[in-house]
């Protein structure tokens, strides 16, 4: 319902005093004004430091360091984190001991929530380990490497979101080893004593049809290993024993071919699983010590700085960069096009004892989980490359197409303490030019305190405007534990001023006005112009404070200083760290006190 002003005319003073009872009612009860923000992508923002609207859809996330891996938590007692995927917002891990061996029997599927810190044991697969995790659609996939209780079938577990479903339709299985959906159609690979498979189903594991075997060997089993799809065609991987060494298999949906895939490891038991990962216009696949690059129907392969486990899924596309590692010592490493491996860093919190297994990409970082390469008793571990400590966006300026007042400043964010954190100012205006001149403010109607708890109405300073403008500050000094921000939200009363005999608005600006700060962000210094009124006596302050208010740096100055620099240590003379700092200049004069401040970003 709109709350309108009745038109009649009032001296200015009668004017505040009616949009000041607008303001005193509940504006969210009845706010005829909203305006929410969820997506900052696509630059829908104005400005923005150290903060990455593109990496997750729906949610504000900080910049992160690769290089800087930090551990989160040893998220299981078993050996290790074989697989890990991304479903419904929740990271899905599976742990347990090295797949097909019994020390891997009932593995569990461990779910993390980043925005609560929470994790769970989600299910009990019976299998002898776990390889590969995938999600296609709006379900989670796990095929079964070696199914307990189910008989000579091969089992397909699914996850829709609410419950469990196993499905022991694969045709005399011993073991299943990868899957893939192209084009609708559900692809397994396996391994059997009457020869390594491909099957196929077009009604989701229900029934399967087959499409292609390896012949056993002296009644040994044969496997088929790993599955990728790419560019409309599927890529099968064979365990790499005569007489199918140093090839794979390629199907268009009507017919096989081959590729060559020289030197591929194997051994004389069940071979090496291969990873595939699409990377631009080429296909890379890695098993255990080589690499292959698949373009244009073309082969490059070169041997790799590291060595993968037996079930190789340790290979990602990061921000369209190429990570992958394997074996003691455990290392993330980066491919070069065309050129060579470089190490990024070392992984783990011995990473003598440890060996990368698994990668996601989660709330806009990177994970990592690892197993234990030694002592069965070891947890498996989970590292995230660390955020930003800093990072600011400024919204895009919203019309509200009308005047305002009584507005409430809402939003949803995920927040860990104090320091680990999400805070907000506003600035409005009557006009676009008066909100980009303003400054930011608090909840106080100052630019020195800030918006910390969502829901807060906004301060009188804002009554009458039609332009909005947010800035929001992320801080995560410890790197670890990133708050995240979903959506903001301004609610409003409307008001009209038509037929109000209004005078000319009071000048907005104060009496002594901060320009924007001079470079922003600095590593060495920062220049701070000052703009007086004409004929103003007075004395003005300088404050620089950090965004737990603190009071690190204070100047007085004498009447029309035009600038000061700052040299961006504090009182004492030590430097300040890298970090969001608030310069706040406070003056005094003619009876008024005003206030003005901006946000400088200090580099390393």
């Amino acid at each position: 319902m709109s709350r309108i002003t009745p038109c009649i005319r009032l001296p200015l003073s009668g004017i505040v005093t009616v949009l000041a009872l607008l303001a005193g009612a509940d504006p969210v009860a009845g706010a005829d004004l909203i305006w929410t923000d969820t997506d900052w992508s696509g630059g829908h923002h104005e400005a923005i430091w150290n903060v990455d609207p593109e990496i997750h859809p729906g949610a504000l996330v900080m910049e992160n360091d690769v290089s800087d891996l930090r551990h989160v938590a040893e998220v299981t007692e078993k050996r290790g984190i074989w697989s890990m995927a991304v479903y419904h917002d929740t990271l899905f891990m599976a742990a347990g001991g090295p797949p097909l061996v019994a020390e891997g029997n009932y593995p569990e599927v461990i779910t993390y929530d980043y925005t609560t810190g929470m994790m769970a044991v989600s299910d009990t697969i019976s299998e002898q380990g776990i390889i590969v995790m995938k999600v296609f659609g709006d379900t989670l996939y796990i095929p079964g490497p070696d199914p307990i209780g189910f008989g000579n079938h091969g089992v397909v577990h699914m996850y829709n979101g609410s419950e469990w479903i196993d499905k022991p339709t694969v045709p005399y299985s011993l073991h299943l080893f990868d899957l893939e959906v192209l084009d609708n159609r559900l692809y397994v690979t396996d391994g059997a004593f009457s020869g390594g498979n491909v099957w196929v189903s077009d009604d989701w594991g229900d029934t399967y049809t087959h499409l292609l075997r390896i012949e056993p060997i002296d009644n040994e089993p044969r496997r088929m290993h790993g599955l990728g799809g790419y560019q409309g065609k599927l890529y099968a991987q064979p365990d790499g024993l005569p007489p199918e060494e140093d090839m794979i298999f390629v199907y268009d949906g009507a017919q096989w071919d081959t590729l060559p895939a020289p030197e591929l490891p194997h051994d004389e038991t069940m071979g090496y699983q291969a990873m595939f990962t699409s990377w631009g216009d080429s296909l890379i696949m890695n098993s255990f010590y080589r690499m292959y690059i698949y373009h244009d129907d073309t082969v490059t392969s070169s041997w790799t700085p590291f060595r993968s486990d037996r079930w190789t899924r340790s290979q990602h596309v990061y921000r369209d960069v190429f990570y992958a590692g394997g074996a003691p010592p455990c290392a993330l490493w980066q491919w070069i096009p065309n050129s060579s491996w470089i190490e990024v860093t070392s992984v783990g919190l011995d990473p003598e004892s440890e060996i990368l297994e698994a990668f996601a990409t989660y709330y806009g970082r990177l994970y990592i989980g690892t197993a234990n390469a030694f002592d069965p008793l070891g947890g498996g571990q989970l590292y995230v490359s660390a955020s930003e400590p800093y990072g600011s966006l400024e919204s895009a300026i919203h019309d509200f197409g009308t005047h305002v007042t009584g507005a409430v400043l809402s939003w949803e964010d995920a927040r860990f303490g104090t320091d680990n954190r999400s805070r907000f100012r506003v600035r409005s205006g009557r006009t676009i030019e008066e909100v980009t001149s303003g400054s930011f403010l608090g909840p106080d109607g100052s630019g020195t305190t800030w918006y910390d708890d969502s829901g807060t109405p906004l301060p009188e300073n804002h009554i009458g405007d039609r332009y909005f403008q947010y800035l929001i500050v992320l801080n995560c000094p410890d790197g670890l534990q990133m708050p995240v921000v979903h959506c903001v939200t301004i609610e409003a009363d409307s008001v009209d001023l038509a037929g109000i005999d209004e005078p000319a608005r009071p000048q907005v600006r104060p009496h002594v006005r901060l320009e924007m700060p001079r470079p922003n962000p600095s590593t060495s210094v920062v220049d701070l112009d000052i703009s007086w009124e004409a004929g103003f006596r007075g004395r003005a302050r300088l404050r620089i404070a950090d965004l737990q208010g603190r009071i690190l740096r204070s100047v007085d100055l004498p009447a029309n200083t035009a600038s000061w620099h700052w040299d961006l240590r504090d009182d004492r003379g030590t430097p300040v760290a890298a970090g969001v700092y608030q310069v706040q200049l406070v003056a005094d004069g003619a009876g008024a006190s005003v206030s003005d401040s901006r946000t400088v970003l200090v580099l390393p």
